[in-house]
């Protein structure tokens, strides 16, 4: 299932399997005795690339290794295709990157919950002094008016009103 290619010392094709047709798009008979490196490029970033006939340059997982006692030195190789496997990865990527994105906007959002929390639990306390100062006030000036509607004030009901109202 896997494309197996054997060179010798030279790197020059030996042997190519149905496989390895199937994955470079060459024959057999088209890639004996032709330079490995035609199909098996550079390793760019890491990462195996191989080219097909067509030109179309993709991933690959090559596992190489010496033909053992062979004299010359001869090599075979495997190679499978990995770019579904490269695309699932960098899929599945981007999937835990908007999670995390997700994650840090939801972080932000109870921050700023705790923010605004904390915020509005300083402005209760003044906020809730305030408005009993100005009810308490309010019935001052009420039961201030309701003693002037009975007939009059005194003077000293006037200034203990002033005085209060004052605080």
């Amino acid at each position: 299932s896997e494309a197996f290619i054997g060179t010798d010392c030279h790197g020059m094709v030996t042997d190519w399997n149905h496989a390895a047709e199937d994955l470079f798009g060459w024959r057999r008979h088209e890639m004996l005795g032709q330079p490995a490196s035609k199909v098996l490029l550079p390793a760019q970033g890491g990462c195996a690339r191989a080219r097909h006939r067509e030109g179309r340059e993709f991933d690959v997982e090559l596992s190489q290794w010496q033909v053992p006692q062979s004299q010359p030195p001869s090599y075979a190789a495997l190679v499978r295709d990995i770019t579904q496997r490269k695309e699932a990865e960098e899929a599945r990527s981007c999937e835990l990157r908007q999670a995390l994105q997700q994650i840090v906007e939801q972080e932000k959002m109870v921050a700023l919950g705790s923010i605004v929390a904390g915020v509005a639990h300083e402005l209760n306390t003044p906020i809730g002094n305030s408005l009993l100062t100005a009810t308490a006030l309010s019935d001052m000036c009420k039961e201030f008016e309701r003693q002037l509607g009975e007939g009059g004030i005194k003077r000293s009901a006037l200034d203990t009103h002033l005085k209060d109202a004052r605080m």
